[in-house]
């Protein structure tokens, strides 16, 4: 814990990481707010149905408790992991703004209607009073898919790595089963994801001059991070 405080607090006395840091903030809070409303955009509009040879193969099963206790379980891992070293944190915020942002420009521009027998992902851990609206169009790629592989190419620990990508391929599965999905959105997530976390590594590389006060020891802003 001690050492959790003062690799914060060193992080923060560098004045290039404190900047982008809070400006990585401000635009994932901006983010957030256009995505809400582009989700209506989405919601609203009609879009292709595709054939799926896979989902053809079974009748799909609701296995959401499952399915999100594996999310939220890979998430928390994530996050955890990623919270003691300033400069993952920084790198993640960075490549999951830009995830969102491709996701968005995906969705825009191959606009899909779910399966015909698709069981929709509400979340049963969520409950809000009066919010019963859950949308379905929004498909091409799939987002916990994509956030469980991104989280698995930020963290540094191979271990964990290897757990948060196991857990990105069940919850895949899972998807398929509840026919939430089409094969092809799973499958571009983790590329997806693959493209943001590079390119945000890319960005905060050259933009933060020097790591040594905010990245860990070790890994420090190499390839390997």
């Amino acid at each position: 814990m001690i050492t959790f405080v003062s690799d914060w607090r060193k992080a923060f006395r560098s004045r290039e990481f404190r900047d982008q840091f809070l400006v990585t903030l401000a635009a994932l809070l901006v983010t957030v707010i256009l995505m809400r409303a582009f989700m209506g955009y989405i919601g609203a509009r009609m879009g292709a149905v595709l054939r799926d040879p896979v989902l053809e193969l079974f009748a799909p099963a609701s296995v959401a408790w499952v399915m999100f206790s594996l999310i939220y379980a890979g998430i928390l891992l994530g996050v955890v992991s990623l919270s003691v070293r300033p400069f993952s944190i920084l790198l993640a915020l960075r490549a999951l703004v830009v995830l969102i942002v491709l996701r968005a420009v995906c969705q825009y521009f191959l606009p899909l209607d779910p399966p015909p027998d698709a069981i929709p992902l509400a979340d049963p851990f969520i409950r809000i009073p009066g919010f019963r609206h859950v949308i379905v169009r929004d498909l091409f790629f799939s987002w916990h898919t994509a956030l469980l592989a991104l989280l698995a190419f930020a963290t540094a620990w191979k271990d964990l790595k290897v757990i948060l990508g196991v857990l990105a391929l069940l919850v895949s599965g899972l998807m398929l089963l509840q026919h939430a999905h089409y094969t092809i959105d799973l499958i571009a997530a983790p590329c997806f994801a693959y493209v943001a976390y590079g390119l945000a590594r890319t960005v905060t590389v050259s933009e933060v001059k020097s790591p040594s006060a905010a990245a860990p020891k070790k890994t420090g802003i190499s390839s390997r991070s």
